[in-house]
Order: C-alpha cells, then sequence, then structure tokens
C-alpha cells in the first residue's frame, strides 16, 4: 500500500478557505473600491489651495503664517518627519500601566 498524503478539511466560507481568499476571489464583491468624493468637494480643496498659494507667495502675508502654510504644504506633499521615542536607561521609551482591577479583567 502507497503512502499517500493526507489531505486537509478545506472550510469554505464567504469565499474564502481556510481564512484566506481562493484565488480569483474579491474580499470587495461589490466592486468599485472607495466611493468617489463628490466633485463639490474637490472644487473646494483646489480653490482651498489657491487661497494658500496666494497668501503663501503674498509678501504681506504674516511671516508666520506663511511659514505654517509652507510646512502644512510640505506635509501634505511629503509626510511628516518622523519622531524619534526614547526611553530613560533600561526602561522602555512606553510605559503602560493598568490599575488591578482592569489587570485581573485583561487575564
Amino acid at each position: 500500500m502507497a503512502d499517500e498524503p493526507v489531505k486537509t478539511e478545506q472550510k469554505q466560507i464567504n469565499g474564502r478557505i481556510n481564512g484566506k481568499f481562493a484565488p480569483g476571489v474579491s474580499g470587495n464583491p461589490k466592486g468599485g473600491g472607495r466611493p468617489k468624493k463628490p466633485p463639490e468637494l474637490r472644487e473646494a480643496a483646489e480653490q482651498s489651495l489657491k487661497i494658500l498659494q496666494g497668501m503663501l507667495n503674498d509678501p504681506g502675508t504674516n511671516d508666520k503664517l506663511r511659514a505654517d502654510i509652507a510646512k502644512w504644504m510640505y506635509e501634505q506633499q511629503f509626510g511628516r518627519a518622523t519622531q524619534r521615542i526614547a526611553g530613560d536607561g533600561e526602561e522602555s521609551a512606553i510605559k503602560i500601566e493598568m490599575p488591578d482591577a482592569i489587570r485581573e479583567l485583561a487575564k
């Protein structure tokens, strides 16, 4: 008698086999992806951007406001700078303390 490979039982639920999508099955059966934003919102965003660009280029605008606008525009384009978190000595950077009552519930 030849040794046959052991087959595991596969469970199919909502297009998934053992918790993973089967080949060719979408996780979004309705399709279409994320809903489109209303055109009015896009127009308002474009108008706001033009206003900010005008303020940024206007020498009469307060220097602090111009710097804030420039920083915001930069962050929108390239993302914010990474913030480093450091702990003291041997302790970790983040410490979580729980009251005893909550600790008991977490068990």
